[in-house]
Formats: C-alpha cells, sequence, structure tokens
C-alpha cells in the first residue's frame, strides 16, 4: 500500500469534493438538481459500478473471502451499537440526541463515500467486496437502525421489509450470485457497467460537497463534542478493531477494507432518519459536514498504520 498515492488520491478526491461545493454555491447545482442526481447515483451509478466490478469473471478473490467478509459485516452491526452506547456515555450526550448519536456511529457513510474511497485505495476489484458491507448496512439499519434511533421515544416506529430493497442492494446480491457462479457477461454488457459505474465517484464527491454547501459553516463549527465524537468513531474505534482483528485476519485486503469501512464518516442516512423520525437534523448535517472533512486526513492516517 503506496501511502503517498493514497494521499494523492484522498486529495484528488477532496478537490472534486470541492467542485462540488463552489457549483452550488455559483448556483450550477441547487437542491432540486441534486435530488435528482442523488437518485440517479443510488439507482443506476451505483448499482453499475458494482456490476461492473464482477461483471468480466475476473475477480481475483476466493469464494473463502466473501462469506468470511460478510460474517465480520453481521458482527460488525452487532457489536457496534455497543460500542456507539460506551460512546455515547463517556461524551454525555444528552437524552434528546441519544439515539441519533448511537445511529450516526453504527451506520456510516459506506454508500457515497465508501465506494469512492475502497476503490481509490484497493483497486476496482475491492468495490464488490465493499458492496457485501453495504447490503448487510441495508438489512441492519431499516430495522435495528430504526430501533437505535427512537430508543428514548416513547411511541413504537415499525419498519418495513420493501425500505431495505434498493437497486445497490439488489445489484449487490447479482453480483454476488455472479461471483459466486463464475459468469462472465458478454463484453459489451460488462463495459457498459463499467463505463457508467465509473461515473459513481466524481458524482458522488460532487454531490457531497454540494450537500455541504448548504450548511452555516460558522454554526457547524460550534458544535464542540462533535470534535471528540469525530477522534474517537474515526481513529480510535478502527484502530481498536485493527488490533483485535490482526491476529485473526490474516488476508490484509480484508483487514484493511474492514478497517477503512469503520472509519467512514456519519452517513447521509443520518439526515433522512433525522428528518423522518423528528430528530436533530441541524446536528446531523453538521456531523456529517465534520466527519467527512476530517475523513480525509484521518483515512490516510489509517492507511499508513496498515
Amino acid at each position: 500500500m503506496n501511502i503517498s498515492n493514497i494521499i494523492m488520491q484522498m486529495i484528488e478526491l477532496f478537490l472534486i469534493m470541492g467542485v462540488g461545493y463552489i457549483c452550488y454555491k455559483v448556483k450550477y447545482i441547487d437542491i432540486k438538481s441534486a435530488k435528482k442526481m442523488n437518485i440517479l447515483l443510488l439507482n443506476v451509478t451505483t448499482p453499475c459500478l458494482i456490476l461492473g466490478s464482477v461483471s468480466t469473471g475476473e475477480v481475483p478473490y476466493e469464494k473463502s473471502i466473501i462469506f468470511t467478509i460478510l460474517l465480520i459485516a453481521f458482527l460488525m452491526y452487532i457489536i457496534l451499537p455497543f460500542v456507539a452506547f460506551i460512546l455515547n456515555k463517556l461524551l454525555k450526550v444528552e437524552k434528546e440526541n441519544f439515539g441519533l448519536y448511537l445511529f450516526m456511529t453504527v451506520f456510516s457513510n459506506i454508500g457515497f463515500m465508501g465506494y469512492p474511497v475502497v476503490k481509490t485505495i484497493f483497486g476496482d476489484n475491492a468495490v464488490f467486496l465493499c458492496s457485501l458491507f453495504n447490503m448487510v448496512f441495508g438489512l441492519f439499519a431499516y430495522s435495528l437502525g430504526i430501533y437505535l434511533f427512537n430508543l428514548d421515544k416513547e411511541e413504537s416506529i415499525k419498519f418495513e421489509i420493501k425500505e431495505m430493497i434498493n437497486p445497490a442492494m439488489i445489484a449487490s446480491i447479482i453480483a454476488l450470485f455472479i461471483f459466486l457462479l463464475n459468469i462472465k457477461l458478454p463484453l459489451m454488457i460488462s463495459d457498459t457497467f463499467v463505463t457508467i459505474g465509473n461515473i459513481t465517484t466524481p458524482l458522488a464527491m460532487m454531490l457531497i460537497g454540494s450537500s455541504l454547501a448548504t450548511m452555516p459553516v460558522k454554526e457547524i463549527f460550534k458544535e464542540y463534542k462533535l470534535y471528540p465524537y469525530t477522534l474517537i468513531k474515526q481513529i480510535i474505534i478502527p484502530l481498536i478493531a485493527l488490533i483485535l482483528l490482526k491476529p485473526i485476519l490474516t488476508d490484509p485486503l480484508i483487514l484493511g477494507i474492514t478497517v477503512v469501512v469503520l472509519a467512514m464518516p456519519v452517513g447521509n442516512i443520518s439526515n433522512i432518519f433525522a428528518n423522518r423520525f423528528d430528530g436533530n437534523y441541524q446536528l446531523a448535517s453538521k456531523s456529517i459536514f465534520i466527519t467527512t472533512i476530517c475523513s480525509f486526513i484521518t483515512i490516510p492516517i489509517l492507511c499508513y498504520i496498515l
């Protein structure tokens, strides 16, 4: 793992995000167009990115790696709520934001930020492995996640299975079958998936930048609790995971992807849930901003340690 290359690539992603920020400020992108591009990203380019990562039939991984990652992902989403609870107690999170902090700690930005970063650090094929984490993420976010978010609320909130089903989830399942059955898609179809999928990284980073441009910067940096929170979430927790998993996971790729996934910033889904379940959407937005900006420093640090 060449750390100088990773730093340069992370700077490139940061600059692309900056372009998105500027585009919003000069009104090349507005809220309406950003929403449409979000739909395009989630429903078209990301599924193509996932399918393109396995469509050539030349994915250089053993089947055992797939099952190992799925097991790690399930264990991660079972253990992280307890870690998040301890973190909340350490930071003395107030009752009205307790569920939001739990949710933000457990469900990071694997979709928007995870795919571009994993692709940048570990290569195109690693996107498929990242999609396995995201597949398990979807299963837990709309079940356990709803429970965690509304932990302190009196009314019971129900979830619907259909909320778990989305194009990226379907693409992950199809990609899993393509890999397990050693299917090689026709070159024209494979190239189409890859070409469309290549739009994902710049589009995702520009959309993150445009979303950050909607937030009042001065107010964001006054949320002082987010500084120790970001340090613990994006450095200390991944480092503890690295120390615990290194003797167990002998494959550096699986170990690296797991640690990087844990180090992702707060996901946009936190804002979605805050709006849906009457949570503190302003705090969610501030958390997304600060953890995303900091991730361009914390991720290279972790990669250097790896």
